[in-house]
């Protein structure tokens, strides 16, 4: 699990990068994904989500070390997992044949590398639907939209009763759906959730890091360092 933190901390306007990836109040997967790429995104146990925009730590340092006196300091020898490439996904073609080959292109994408971004609408409710209060089973839904406002993560596919679904991860937490994840009806566009997706590849599943510039567990700086595999 890669740190969201680590976006809201540093990847948006009045951080250390020139790419504007966002905030809480919603941004760029597509900038997210090039922000990544240049500067590097920490796992999710160096810098835990808080669900709030905050400042990056001297120099774009993305991971921190808080200790039983109350000081936190930053880790500027942390792994940092690149994007090697990223690239578009959609299923919106009006020819048929088109699109469920696209629809089979996102398929073989999840299975293939895991997880795929995409936009969709949640403002359903408005329009008769019931998605806030989503509890479980295939959503389908007879409006169709444009536009989208959310950004989640499809994570896998599946049928039921002649129905073809997509499986979402919902940023909400488990409280959402079924267990914070999601069933939507597939091949349909709905939620306009098939309409900008995209992919992305690890440039290093292990990249290294230097753990002679990691601060001592207990917060004090050691006469020598000791390092671990």
């Amino acid at each position: 699990m890669l740190s969201s933190q680590n976006l809201l901390d540093c990847a948006w306007g009045s951080g250390d990068s020139n790419i504007d990836a966002g905030s809480c109040n919603g941004g760029s997967w597509e900038k997210a994904f090039q922000w990544i790429a240049r500067e590097g995104v920490a796992e999710e146990s160096c810098s835990p989500y808080l669900g709030a925009d905050r400042n990056c730590l001297e120099s774009n340092r993305l991971c921190t070390l808080c200790y039983a006196n109350g000081t936190c300091l930053p880790v500027p020898g942390a792994r940092r997992f690149h994007v090697a490439d990223w690239g578009y996904l959609n299923a919106t073609s009006r020819d048929p044949q088109e699109r469920a080959a696209q629809l089979r292109t996102m398929r073989q994408e999840i299975f293939a590398r895991g997880p795929i971004v995409c936009s969709m609408m949640t403002d359903d409710d408005v329009h008769g639907g019931d998605w806030h209060c989503y509890k479980g089973g295939i959503y389908r839904t007879p409006n169709k939209y444009t536009q989208s406002n959310h950004v989640i993560s499809l994570v896998g596919y599946g049928r039921e009763n002649e129905t073809d679904f997509w499986i979402g991860r919902h940023s909400g937490g488990t409280y959402f759906g079924e267990e914070g994840f999601f069933r939507i009806e597939a091949g349909v566009n709905a939620l306009n959730i098939e309409s900008h997706c995209g992919w992305a590849t690890v440039a290093d599943a292990t990249p290294p890091r230097d753990s002679a510039q990691v601060p001592c567990e207990n917060g004090v700086e050691p006469h020598a360092q000791v390092l671990y595999a």
